[in-house]
């Protein structure tokens, strides 16, 4: 099993865990590395892959083993450099990079939050909490005609959520018995399982705007973006 770090502190950008397993592809000149811990957020759960490196090697590719609940971090090794179980290595996320995930898939979570104050009955589906197009995906249906009208509103709500949660009111998670992990936007979220990388207040989200509503078959997928994304 493979500690999360970013679980506790998404901004957590430096680590110096353990190698427990370390395995060398010679045909590509690239080791994959199982760590005691880390900071990187492999892709999954609508939110893009962490960059960074690891003992100044770039991180290739980050995979999640289900079965054993451990992360494999490829790194690009082309000078001999070499690694052992139990060496100790130095993780560097790309600070950056990292706040621009965290940002976007909070902003997917406050759709949720602005959707349920509204009184909508949808239910979730999928998120896509990327820069090139974020959105969350419901089951429900909108007319066409009140779709426009719809987004200018879930958007109203979702900014005066983020105006109006106190400056102490910090985004939380925990982990539940059965180990599925809940973030809260506030202490008024009723919460929503999640395995990401998060802002530590609904203010570091900054200004949202949802672009569009659009519907697929049974599904309303509500298009959004944040002010000012590096």
């Amino acid at each position: 099993m493979t500690e999360r770090l970013y679980f506790n502190d998404s901004y957590c950008f430096e680590a110096s865990p353990l190698v427990n397993e370390a395995e060398f592809d010679q045909e590509k000149s690239e080791w994959s590395l199982v760590l005691d811990k880390t900071i990187f957020h492999p892709p999954g759960g609508g939110q893009p892959s962490d960059e960074g490196q690891i003992s100044s090697h770039g991180v290739l590719s980050l995979a999640v083993d289900k079965d054993l609940g451990t992360i494999k971090h490829k790194v690009a090794c082309k000078d001999g450099a070499s690694f052992s179980p139990g060496d100790l290595v130095f993780l560097n996320v790309d600070e950056v990079v990292r706040r621009r995930h965290a940002r976007l898939h909070s902003a997917g979570h406050l759709m949720d939050v602005a959707v349920r104050k509204m009184g909508l009955m949808f239910q979730s589906s999928k998120a896509y909490h990327y820069p090139d197009g974020s959105y969350v995906e419901y089951l429900g249906s909108v007319p066409v005609e009140e779709r426009e009208l719809m987004a200018k509103k879930i958007m109203s709500v979702a900014n005066e959520t983020i105006q109006k949660t106190k400056d102490t009111d910090l985004v939380t998670s925990r982990i539940e018995q059965d180990g599925t992990r809940l973030v809260f936007l506030s202490s008024e979220d009723i919460g929503c399982p999640c395995g990401g990388t998060h802002v530590k207040h609904v203010k570091e989200i900054g200004h949202v705007t949802v672009t569009r509503l659009v519907e697929k078959k049974k599904f309303i997928r509500v298009c959004y973006s944040v002010t000012n994304l590096e």
